[in-house]
């Protein structure tokens, strides 16, 4: 394994571990919040977010490879 692969391999650990924090918070934060949690109760809100993002990230991904 090369140093790039390691680098890599880590910054993909890091979003990983972001964007499990990230929807760990907002489910505390739904149960604190009951208006939260009734707005992402009725509507499939933090689904439609991560499906967005990660078409957002595998565009960029896929773009920034085709350049090299």
């Amino acid at each position: 394994m090369t140093v790039p692969d390691r680098a890599r391999d880590r910054h993909v650990l890091l979003v990983a571990a972001t964007v499990v924090g990230v929807v760990l918070g907002v489910a505390l934060l739904a149960t604190v919040f009951r208006p939260l949690d009734d707005l992402l109760g009725f509507a499939p809100t933090v689904a439609i977010l991560l499906v967005v993002v990660t078409a957002f990230v595998l565009f960029r991904s896929l773009r920034s490879s085709s350049r090299r």
